[in-house]
């Protein structure tokens, strides 16, 4: 008998009472001695349905529109032009709490399809973190005594007293921002205030502070969006495109009409 049940989109852990049960069982940990994190004992997670796209077009079975539809528009445009799901238009759905070092299985397949997959937080949180290849010197944190780059991880993980911060720092592997060797599109979101910088109005990060806001797509700013512009330099090999949507944030650009014209433009 199968006994695995959906984590991750799952109503029932939203009823009062059941979010403990939903946090045991979708948090890691590094055991003492292991460079890899793990679920709580007696918890196994896996990732369903690999290469097809039903993983990732509805976040919950039921939940089948509104918040709970996620790359089902995508995909629908896709089939309607004559791509046939799970053959051409697969996805490589992995763990969103881990870093990609700990999901490098879905690395040697994702040049050679049309590939859709979601990554988060936890472990893989470190990963988000805004690189010194990106934003160089500029200070991103900051407190009436000192100011933090994004070349000052420990120091702040540190001033933070968060030794899982800097735990995850040190052992997630970090991403590697150079062109993908395959022919690409770039689309992301502008036009809507995004955080960029935090600034503490005391000397205690658990006092209070202001978030200062710049353009990005209302989750991820524009200077980690425009990155990939970087690559434009790439063309003599393969075909690079860059697009961005005014005013479509960070959840809605993958329903974004225009998002989908563009991908079906470059697609076919």
């Amino acid at each position: 008998m199968d006994k695995y049940e959906p984590l991750w989109l799952n109503l029932g852990y939203m009823l009062p009472g059941s979010f403990d049960c939903f946090m045991d069982r979708i948090k890691l940990a590094y055991p003492e001695g292991s460079e890899h994190p793990k679920p709580l004992e007696g918890i196994h997670v896996r990732v369903p349905h690999f290469g097809k796209t039903e993983s990732v077009e509805f976040l919950n079975s039921i939940l089948r529109f509104g918040p709970g539809s996620y790359m089902h528009t995508i995909v629908h445009q896709l089939v309607r032009k004559g791509l046939v799901r799970d053959v051409p238009v697969r996805a490589a759905p992995y763990d969103f709490r881990l870093g990609l070092g700990e999901n490098s299985y879905i690395q040697p397949i994702w040049s050679e399809m049309i590939n859709i997959s979601v990554v988060g937080m936890f472990c893989s949180i470190t990963e988000l973190l805004p690189s010194p290849e990106v934003f160089g010197d500029e200070v991103l944190v900051k407190t009436s005594s000192r100011e933090f780059t994004s070349s000052e991880y420990e120091e702040v993980f540190q001033y933070a007293d968060c030794p899982e911060c800097l735990l995850n720092f040190h052992k997630v592997i970090k991403p590697n921002i150079k062109f993908p060797g395959v022919n690409t599109t770039c689309i992301h979101g502008v036009g809507i205030s995004t955080p960029s910088k935090v600034e503490y109005l005391v000397d205690n990060p658990d006092g209070p502070f202001k978030m200062l806001k710049g353009d990005g797509d209302g989750t991820v700013n524009a200077e980690s969006l425009s990155f990939c512009q970087r690559w434009n330099d790439v063309k003599d090999q393969y075909t690079f495109n860059y697009i961005t949507i005014p005013g479509s944030n960070h959840d809605g650009l993958i329903k974004d009409t225009r998002t989908v014209e563009k991908i079906l433009k470059y697609t076919f």
